[in-house]
């Protein structure tokens, strides 16, 4: 597990902004910062954050099993070989006890003309592609 104290000895701090995408490792879903707020109760503070949660989308068809997520069957985008993701419902923590990973996310819009729209209610929802291929530079 990654801690506090080891990013200070590493030299390494991250550091999120609203926006910021991250993954939680105690759940399977990603999240997106919304809001950071602090509350002041007693004179001591309290950090808060308001995040959207990200699910991958079941695939109803049953394609594809996942390597990462045995048994469970995701829709996949094959032009650039990721997990399709919705926003769904917001959360509330308060942190510290909220452990985040120490890896950047990069998330991408999905196009809207995917077969995840195909059977979905909601046609504003908002569908997000998670790269978890290597960038290679000259």
């Amino acid at each position: 597990m990654y801690s506090a104290d080891q990013s200070h000895r590493q030299g390494k701090r991250q550091v999120y902004n609203v926006g910021d995408f991250f993954e939680l490792p105690q759940a399977e879903y990603l999240a997106r910062i919304q809001q950071l707020f602090i509350i002041y109760f007693a004179d001591k503070p309290y950090l808060f954050l308001i995040a959207d949660r990200i699910h991958a989308v079941e695939d109803p068809e049953r394609l594809h099993e996942q390597e990462a997520y045995e048994g469970q069957y995701f829709i996949q985008d094959h032009v650039v070989d990721s997990l399709v993701w919705k926003v769904g419902e917001q959360i509330v923590s308060r942190l510290p006890s909220l452990v985040v990973t120490p890896t950047r996310l990069w998330i991408i819009p999905a196009p809207k003309q995917g077969r995840w729209m195909r059977d979905d209610e909601d046609e504003e929802g908002e569908y997000l592609l998670k790269c978890d291929w290597e960038l290679d530079c000259l």
